[in-house]
């Protein structure tokens, strides 16, 4: 196992003077270098304040640069890490935290390789407060504070990150060198999309830190897996169209989507109502609804018919042209879901915002154009009510 690497307390705090001394004493901002501290000890009858982790400069108590695969998977004192399929030599693998270091406050990841932990990332989406109470990092910035305070630590190196062009948003990337290798990598991806935003008008919404063995792992470069999970062969694509999938049409029996590759389906759900789902090594993704053994429902990403005339990626003007009716019914705004009735069919799209990630940050990026990020099919006769 690799020797976890720390940052002596002594050298801690010099690092954080010479912050404070290098910005001139613009004290509007250092407060934002550290959640605000404490109050006095509560009475014994109120609630204890939130539990606080600490990012160490080897990562945080559930998950060390250098711990082995095995032990991240009981670190977290309960299901652990979810993720941790075998995965070909040399490869990244991503895994996610699932126990108690899994705060609603944020979240924690890890990039595993070799058997190993190489990186470690803490994010959240919510930008609307300051600072999160629940993490302090050894370099001061955190989670919440402005991403500027992140690119004047020493030694930092800030570049301007933009997935979509000019005229997408703007995602301010700061790498800040740590001893023995190991990198902290802060970010100020937002969680909704604003026109026009200027860069460094965003708050830190992830910090990483890996060691050299993580550089290179990254959401964006994560190859797609040749084989599926746990081993088992890859399963042919599925091809939806109006009558619901091509090997498993609208109002036939539910009993045979087991062999087709789809989990779930246990049985028990409001008004006979199941529900099936399957995920694809490519990415896509499909579920089913059942209602008394029989389908009545079909969504997903993946492949469809021309029956159907758009799939998941296609432009607003792919729609329009397939479906004329839906000009002016809002689906040029950043996320909407339109539905029209085509014979015994009700055809639902929904359009989302594009997806892309910025070099060296694990959070996904919304910007322009929207596309149709999924296509789903029902029975007119259907009652949606009953769905689980």
């Amino acid at each position: 196992m690799r020797t976890r690497t720390w940052l002596p307390a002594t050298a801690g705090v010099l690092l954080l003077l010479g912050v404070l001394t290098a910005r001139g004493g613009t004290a509007a901002d250092e407060a934002d270098l550290r959640p605000p501290a404490a109050e006095a000890s509560p009475a014994p009858s109120e609630p204890a304040g939130p539990e606080v982790t600490v990012l160490e400069a080897d990562g945080v108590p559930t998950a060390r640069l250098g711990m082995d695969v095995h032990e991240l998977a009981d670190a977290a004192g309960g299901p652990g890490f979810v993720g941790l399929e075998e995965a070909p030599p040399e490869a990244c693998l991503p895994v996610w935290a699932t126990g108690p270091d899994s705060m609603p406050a944020f979240e924690t990841s890890a990039w595993v390789r070799d058997g190993e932990v190489v990186a470690v990332v803490l994010s959240r989406w919510d930008t609307t407060t300051r600072v999160v109470a629940e993490l302090e990092t050894w370099l001061g910035p955190t989670l919440g504070s402005p991403v500027a305070t992140a690119s004047e630590l020493p030694g930092a190196r800030t570049t301007l990150e933009r997935p979509f062009g000019a005229a997408g948003p703007t995602v301010t990337v700061v790498h800040v060198p740590a001893a023995d290798g190991v990198e902290v990598v802060y970010a100020d991806v937002s969680s909704g999309y604003q026109p026009g935003a200027g860069a460094g008008a965003g708050r830190i919404t992830s910090v990483e830190v890996r060691s050299p063995g993580g550089r290179g792992c990254s959401q964006d470069a994560h190859p797609v897996q040749p084989e599926g999970r746990d081993g088992a062969p890859v399963l042919p694509p599925l091809v939806m169209g109006l009558d619901g999938l091509d090997v498993a049409p609208l109002g036939s029996p539910s009993a045979g989507l087991a062999a087709l590759g789809f989990e779930g389906g246990l049985g028990g759900g409001p008004a006979g109502c199941e529900a099936f789902w399957r995920q694809d090594a490519d990415g896509s993704w499909l579920s089913v609804t059942a209602l008394d053994g029989v389908v009545v429902k079909v969504e997903g990403d993946g492949p469809t018919s021309p029956s159907l005339g758009v799939g998941a990626g296609d432009s607003l003007k792919a729609v329009l042209r397939a479906y004329p009716g839906a000009v002016g019914q809002g689906l040029e705004a950043a996320w909407a879901t339109w539905e029209t009735t085509v014979g015994q069919r009700v055809v639902r799209i929904d359009v989302g915002l594009s997806q892309r990630y910025a070099a060296d940050v694990d959070l996904p990026v919304m910007g322009p154009p929207s596309l149709v990020q999924s296509v789903s099919v029902r029975d007119v006769a259907t009652d949606p009510n009953r769905f689980c």
